[in-house]
């Protein structure tokens, strides 16, 4: 029997569209719990959280209301240790967006809310090494180095 093109187009996208459902994963939420109730020390009790990165068996959370990074373990308990805040006393001290890990140079990345510029708006980035030490924003000169830090796209 032959086919017209348009049924061969729908056969198509629904082929697609089972693929789709077979690499999608099934997402189970086991437990909840505010993120202030997991960290000693959290001075808010409202962080509100904006980015999160998951890696090596624990989550790394950003807030929009706080500079500091909270480190989480998967099981979303206090008492099961491994929760804290890695203070940081530099940079940006609110608007965070999202946070991101470059394992190859070591770095983590956080971005910024846009602030104005010129006659627009653009995002910020502030870089951390692999123990969350503030190493500043890319394409600022170092203290240490004297030397200007390019940020390549």
């Amino acid at each position: 029997m032959a086919t017209t093109k348009d049924e061969g187009i729908i056969d198509n996208v629904r082929m697609g569209q089972d693929r789709a459902m077979a690499l999608q994963r099934l997402v189970v939420l086991e437990r909840e719990a505010k993120i202030a109730s997991l960290l000693p020390g959290a001075v808010d009790a409202r962080l509100e959280a904006s980015g999160v990165l998951a890696e090596d068996g624990c989550f790394f959370v950003i807030f929009d209301n706080a500079p500091d990074i909270g480190r989480l373990g998967t099981g979303l308990r206090r008492e099961a240790g491994g929760n804290f805040l890695i203070s940081q006393e530099r940079g940006e001290r609110a608007g965070f967006e999202d946070i991101a890990h470059d394992v190859a140079a070591g770095r983590y990345y956080v971005l910024i809310e846009a602030s104005p510029r010129g006659a627009g708006f653009m995002a910020k980035v502030q870089e951390y090494d692999d123990r969350f030490a503030y190493r500043g924003a890319p394409g600022s000169t170092s203290r240490s180095t004297g030397r200007t830090r390019a940020w390549r796209g």
